[in-house]
């Protein structure tokens, strides 16, 4: 049993209130009494992990997702259950399902991840507050091509000059996300004609890594608010911003008129008007 001046050892388990006395007669005749707790081993940043499967995953509202799986661990690496696992990812129009509820008896807790913006991911997460060192990388790529848009827009231009810098359209999926992958034979016309202009130039062209340019296109008419159409084979097209035309003066047609026809040396004067055409 106990004698005076040992050390004594009191461990409490369970749930519920405890009363401890620490002397046997009189309160004054008491010794001093120390009491230790411990809430239990806490996360260990670094001994805990984060993986997510698959690592690529087509953009999408949620119909192509990637699993992200926590597993919280102590500074010993046992398994911790009864964590709160938050997650994150890095980049814009994700979706992130959380953990529907905390740590499991083997420490994990799974959440999912869907994006609509292509890109690459990162998955970060915090147990009980603190923050996980290993993260999950997840690359997201473009859905299948869906629709076409002017990546760079005809600007104004000299009537049967070239126009620059290249008119460029882009193959897009449904989220607006660049196709990489995508060679298809974009064709441009004229889609609003104020000049009765013809469109001349390469056309149409294939898309390189989701993008067709079109580097010698030329309008042989003066107009204002012309506007270019793109097509493509089962792909929404698209029409670009307007633009100008302007003509280019005619050394015979152009005229060049003084009135009046005659003056006086040294005193008179004649207004000279020049009409191009």
């Amino acid at each position: 049993g106990w004698a005076s001046g040992n050390a004594l050892a009191i461990v409490i388990q369970g749930t519920g209130k405890r009363t401890a006395v620490a002397y046997n007669g009189t309160a004054a005749a008491a010794p001093l009494l120390h009491v230790e707790y411990s809430t239990g081993p806490g996360v260990s940043s670094s001994q805990s992990g984060v993986t997510a499967s698959p690592t690529t995953i087509a953009a999408s509202t949620g119909a192509s997702a990637s699993t992200v799986t926590v597993t919280v661990r102590d500074a010993n690496g046992n398994p911790l259950s009864g964590a709160t696992v938050v997650l994150s990812a890095t980049g814009t129009g994700n979706t992130v399902t959380q953990p529907a509820g905390t740590t499991n008896a083997n420490g994990t807790a799974t959440g999912t991840l869907s994006s609509t913006a292509a890109g690459l991911k990162t998955v970060s997460a915090t147990a009980n507050g603190v923050a996980i060192t290993q993260t999950a990388a997840v690359t997201v790529t473009p859905a299948a091509a869906a629709a076409l848009a002017f990546a760079a827009q005809p600007t104004n231009v000299v009537a049967d000059a070239v126009i620059t810098p290249a008119v460029q359209v882009e193959v897009r999926d449904q989220f607006g996300n660049r196709v990489t992958t995508a060679s298809t034979s974009v064709g441009l016309a004229i889609a609003t004609n104020p000049g009765g202009g013809t469109l001349s130039g390469t056309t149409p062209v294939a898309a390189v890594n989701g993008v067709a340019s079109f580097a010698d296109l030329s309008i042989g008419n003066a107009g204002t608010g012309y506007t270019l159409g793109a097509t493509a084979q089962g792909l929404t097209g698209a029409t670009s911003t307007a633009f100008n035309v302007t003509g280019v003066p005619s050394a015979s047609l152009s005229t060049v008129a003084a009135s009046p026809t005659s003056i006086a040396a040294g005193s008179g004067s004649a207004t000279i008007t020049v009409t191009a055409r």
